[in-house]
């Protein structure tokens, strides 16, 4: 009985062992899957600058795993966009004053370095635009107001760069707007977001 009964006992601690292998095993395959789920959607090299790590977080956050290269895209042409932007605002609207008598100014005079930078900004933005565009996991419907932001914004830095007049460009409107137009579409992410990308 007694010999019955040890082996009774060392059947229940190899079922016990057994047990806990598999756990084990299927908690680290978790972890792992874990992992390569995070690393798949690292944020992208050029955004991981201290200032934009951190204006980023908010975007993972509300959960753009799958569209943080966009949202970089945005925050980086923003950053580009905004060193030159007062600039941009003074010399335009000196030279519309300048020539306010004329009913068609002539062009703005636009340095190359200037046309080359406001050049990578709009590539920045076609990017975004391109990814945006994309129906990518968990994506209900295409977020055409945030795109609509940002085609609006590409389309206002196609007339600066040729140094071309719209309305309003003598009081630097439409530089204004470019910087206004990359912020609704930041702000548009995060409500697509929260409505669970509808």
């Amino acid at each position: 009985m007694k010999r019955y009964n040890h082996k009774i006992f060392l059947v229940f601690l190899f079922t016990i062992l057994i047990t806990c292998c598999f756990f084990r095993s299927m908690f680290a395959q978790t972890s792992k899957e874990k992992t390569e789920y995070s690393d798949s959607r690292a944020v992208n090299p050029m955004c991981e600058s201290e200032q934009l790590e951190q204006v980023i977080q908010q975007y993972k956050d509300a959960g753009l795993y799958e569209f943080l290269d966009e949202i970089c895209h945005i925050l980086l042409a923003r950053e580009k966009y905004r060193r030159v932007k007062h600039f941009l605002m003074h010399s335009r609207t000196r030279w519309f004053r300048e020539h306010r008598e004329r009913r068609w100014p002539p062009p703005v005079p636009v340095s190359e370095d200037m046309k080359k930078l406001l050049g990578e900004i709009r590539a920045y933005l076609q990017k975004a635009i391109e990814g945006f565009g994309i129906k990518k996991n968990g994506v209900v419907k295409i977020p055409e107001k945030l795109i609509g932001q940002l085609i609006q914004a590409d389309g206002l830095l196609s007339v600066i760069e040729r140094g071309g007049n719209i309305e309003g460009s003598g009081y630097g409107y439409d530089v204004d707007m470019v910087d206004q137009r990359m912020g609704l579409a930041l702000k548009y992410s995060l409500i697509w977001a929260r409505e669970g990308f509808k």
